[in-house]
């Protein structure tokens, strides 16, 4: 009786899973480049998508803490502001 409990549990957090999926992409968070990278994903680099999603969190974090490092300068240099921040642009692009 257990197994049964657990497999309709995790049939339950499948179908759970794939609506908050939908619903990523119906609001715009999520689009085509993401579903691009889970199929790169297989059982060869289970943690494919993970590792892709953290170094990007990261490297966005690293890039924030420096533009807001230049904004609190009494001269600011808005030449590197933008820089940085179109980095940060592109690599949510890519």
């Amino acid at each position: 009786m257990r197994v049964i409990g657990r497999a309709m549990n995790v049939n339950r957090l499948q179908h759970n899973y794939s609506i908050h999926f939908l619903s990523l992409f119906d609001e715009g968070i999520l689009n085509q480049q993401f579903k691009e990278l889970r199929l790169l994903q297989d059982e060869n680099n289970p943690t494919f998508l993970f590792d892709v999603v953290s170094l990007f969190t990261e490297n966005a974090r690293t890039s924030i803490n420096e533009i807001r490092s230049y904004c609190n300068q009494p001269a600011t240099d808005y030449m590197r502001i933008k820089a940085l921040l179109l980095r940060l642009k592109g690599s949510s692009q890519s």
